[in-house]
C-alpha cells in the first residue's frame, strides 16, 4: 500500500513538472510561429527551432500520457 501511494505522489509531482514544461514548450512553438509569420527574422533560421519545439511538445505529451496511464492503473 505505502509503495503504491508513494508512487502515486511521485507521479503527481512528475505530471505537475511536465505540465509546466509543456506550457513552456507550447509557448515557444507559438513564439517561433509568430516570428515566422511576421518575418522579423529569416524563416530559414527559425524553422528548425520551430520543429524542435514541436518535437518537445510531442515528447512531453507522450510522457504525460504514459504517466497518466500508470497513475490510472494505481487508482
Amino acid at each position: 500500500y505505502f509503495e503504491g501511494s508513494a508512487r502515486m505522489e511521485a507521479l503527481k509531482v512528475e505530471l505537475d513538472v511536465l505540465a509546466v514544461e509543456l506550457k513552456a514548450a507550447k509557448d515557444k512553438v507559438a513564439h517561433y510561429a509568430d516570428a515566422i509569420g511576421e518575418n522579423k527574422a529569416p524563416p530559414k533560421s527559425l524553422v528548425p527551432r520551430l520543429a524542435q519545439a514541436e518535437d518537445d511538445v510531442e515528447r512531453i505529451e507522450a510522457k504525460m500520457h504514459a504517466l497518466r496511464a500508470e497513475k490510472a492503473d494505481l487508482e
